[in-house]
């Protein structure tokens, strides 16, 4: 039959029923579907083909087409082969050639791969929505007029706009008036030869906020096209928290090195000192014995006399030049200090050596005690004392092999919490006994170019809060540097 050829060419399942929904005819699509051979089918109910249970959904589809009436169904069919399917069937009265109604025609397209795809697509657009709006950076899209085409939660954060406040704004809205018009070249210049200069690339800008002030962002820029336009997604962060903190901490190192500095300095006076004013003590005693024993013999010497009396005054001089320098270099003791956590102090210097900690692959474990006292410290002083052990510590484990690993404690020495103890220990080579007498003492050092200040000025800060500073080697390898200190309420009775 004509007919029934070019319907078994066509790729969805046709089939024709008779009055009592036995097949007539079945097209090569069941082949495909249900893996069956159609011919075979012909003459079986159709419910025996499909599956009773798929034959009942259906039945009142088909009662339909044998009433005269052309119907459509939609929906999922649990067939016996094949299993159950989304389809759209369509289902038309039959007539033989004298026009009387002798069956029914069944078409169906089956949905299930378009259902599928359809649910793939909410998935990967919901998942999509749910990052752009839950993305830490900000995500702002644009098209190749510069107008904004979506704006993120956390765009808004940023810049200070709602979404409905900056979408359709021209994307200069948040930029500075410098940045205006050098971002009007670059679209313009990409447009034109599709040089690539800010795609794909990050870097850092300064965007404005809706109150005027300066954002620091690094931008980063993506390029996709949709309904043949083209679009371009900026992804913004933040810097400006980070460039702030970077800042203080810069500051803070800056005043460390500085403290420093004068520490050593006075350490370099106070040692000058000793050992100048001795040899100058001691012109200055000869020179005026020279001058009693020519008073005593009575010689008549003037130009000997000014000459001694010369030496006397300026030798005099020099040591008064010496112990001036050595008053204005020495440090001013802990002013009365401010009431510092002594956790916060080691978590504040971890912070500033960060960088140098990340670089030297070095790790660095802490375990503050949640009952260590407060204590009465000059802030930078005792930051100096942390950074420098916690610093040497790092350096220590520079080549060092095996475990590389620094540990900085807190500890309450006593129940009543009458001091407390700040251990940095590492697993580095440790000192030799022999030199462990000398570890404090100015100008020893075991770095090659080291002055071999720092720790004669650290114990000397400590002792000037009334602490201690000790050493030892550790039993498991490594030095273990200790620093102990009153607490506050045992350096002073008005806490």
């Amino acid at each position: 039959m004509p007919f029934h050829g070019l319907v078994d060419s066509l790729q969805e399942p046709v089939a024709h029923l008779d009055r009592s929904y036995r097949v007539r005819f079945l097209n090569r699509a069941y082949r495909e579907w249900f893996d069956l051979e159609p011919e075979p089918q012909v003459g079986r109910p159709i419910a025996e083909v499909i599956g009773d249970e798929a034959f009942a959904q259906l039945k009142p589809c088909f009662d339909q087409a044998l009433a005269g009436n052309a119907t459509g169904f939609c929906g999922h069919v649990p067939y016996r082969p094949g299993g159950s399917r989304l389809i759209h069937a369509t289902h038309l009265p039959s007539h033989d050639g004298d026009g009387v109604l002798d069956g029914l025609y069944v078409l169906a397209v089956d949905l299930t791969d378009r259902e599928v795809l359809q649910r793939r697509l909410a998935t990967e657009t919901t998942r999509a929505r749910t990052i752009l709006q839950n993305a830490i950076d900000g995500i702002v899209t644009i098209d190749e007029s510069g107008v904004i085409q979506s704006f993120n939660p956390a765009a808004e954060r940023i810049f200070g706009y709602s979404a409905a406040q900056a979408l359709e704004c021209d994307v200069s809205l948040l930029m500075t008036a410098h940045d205006r018009s050098r971002y009007e070249g670059f679209i313009r210049r990409y447009l034109e030869t599709d040089e690539v200069r800010v795609i794909g690339r990050e870097r850092e800008v300064v965007g404005q906020h809706r109150d005027g002030s300066t954002i620091d962002i690094e931008l980063a820029v993506a390029e996709f096209y949709d309904g043949g336009r083209r679009y371009f997604m900026g992804f913004l962060r933040d810097l400006t928290a980070r460039k702030r903190a970077e800042a203080v901490a810069r500051e803070r190192l800056d005043e460390l090195a500085r403290v420093t500095r004068l520490h050593s300095m006075g350490g370099l006076a106070t040692g000058l000192a000793h050992e100048v004013n001795q040899p100058l003590t001691a012109i200055h005693a000869n020179a005026e014995a020279c001058l009693a024993m020519l008073d005593a013999a009575g010689t008549q010497q003037e130009p000997l006399r000014g000459a001694l009396r010369e030496i006397v005054q300026q030798s005099g001089r020099a040591s008064r030049i010496v112990d001036g320098l050595r008053t204005f270099l020495q440090a001013r003791g802990t002013d009365g200090g401010t009431v510092e956590n002594p956790n916060e102090l080691v978590e504040e210097i971890l912070g500033l050596l960060a960088y140098e900690i990340h670089g030297s692959r070095v790790l660095v474990e802490t375990d503050f005690a949640l009952d260590v006292p407060t204590v009465r410290v000059n802030r930078t002083q005792m930051e100096q004392v942390i950074f420098n052990l916690v610093q040497n510590a790092v350096e220590a484990l520079a080549d060092a092999p095996g475990e590389r690993l620094v540990e900085v404690r807190t500890r309450a020495t006593s129940a009543d919490g009458s001091a407390c103890r700040i251990e940095v220990a590492d697993t580095g080579a440790g000192v030799d006994k022999e030199l462990m007498p000398q570890l404090f003492e100015p100008f020893f050092t075991t770095k090659p170019g080291g002055l071999g200040q720092g720790l004669a000025i650290a114990r000397t800060i400590v002792e000037d809060h009334d602490g201690e500073l000790t050493a030892q080697n550790c039993d498991r390898g490594g030095m273990c540097f200790s620093i102990l200190l009153p607490a506050a309420t045992s350096a002073s009775g008005d806490e």
